[in-house]
């Protein structure tokens, strides 16, 4: 049980959970204020960790193809820079941000291996991968850029003793939850709405919240 008060709404509170996901990302990475972090990929975790970073005083480069969720992240305020892999080379323009060094965190949350290779690719030597989405098949990575750079590849996986730190964020108002509900829909309209939208158009989707007063 994690009470939380009056200052959270309560279908703000339904995104306390995946923004604990985040948080939890955050953690295992070992960032701190004052660090370059790289988010790969904007859907629904991928925001909300950025927005946790940004809480933290972490600055966020996000690299995502959608146009919607571009666009999502921009809203929300949670990047200080997107970059759109079909647009521009990605590593080159992290080395321009970061006088040619690279950033201090990256956070891989697609499943998509090319996703993951430029994550160690724009890394500082030393610096951290977080692997934060659930594969469902194998993957590659660049042993040799692991190994000469000295990165350390982390894995992530949910949360642990997240949600209380995450419920002080928002209270604080260092979070805003609210550019992350996409929808609310009624009951009746949760197929129709919710799981079709869900199946076939998620990319413009981060919380769909279903409220039976509506």
């Amino acid at each position: 049980m994690h009470p939380i008060s009056d200052k959270i709404p309560l279908d703000q509170a339904a995104l306390i959970e995946p923004l604990s996901v985040g948080h939890h990302a955050y953690v295992r990475s070992g960032a701190k204020a004052g660090d370059v972090a790289l988010v790969g990929g904007a859907g629904p975790i991928g925001l909300l960790l950025a927005a946790v970073l940004k809480a933290k005083g972490i600055k966020v480069i996000i690299t995502e193809l959608s146009k919607a969720r571009k666009d999502k992240a921009r809203e929300s305020g949670v990047a200080d820079y997107i970059l759109d892999p079909s647009e521009v080379d990605v590593v080159e323009e992290v080395k321009k941000l970061t006088n040619g060094e690279g950033v201090d965190v990256a956070f891989e949350c697609t499943s998509v291996n090319k996703v993951l290779d430029t994550m160690v690719e724009a890394c500082r030597p030393t610096a951290k991968v977080v692997i934060v989405s659930i594969w469902s098949h194998p993957a590659t990575i660049n042993v040799h850029s692991v190994v000469m750079k000295e990165l350390d590849v982390r894995g992530t996986i949910a949360y642990c003793n997240d949600h209380a730190e995450t419920i002080k964020l928002v209270e604080e108002g260092k979070i805003n939850l609210e550019p992350f509900i996409t929808q609310r829909i009624k009951l009746d309209e949760l197929i129709s709405e919710g799981f079709e939208r869900l199946i076939h158009n998620n990319e413009s989707a981060v919380k769909i919240i279903v409220n039976p007063n509506l």
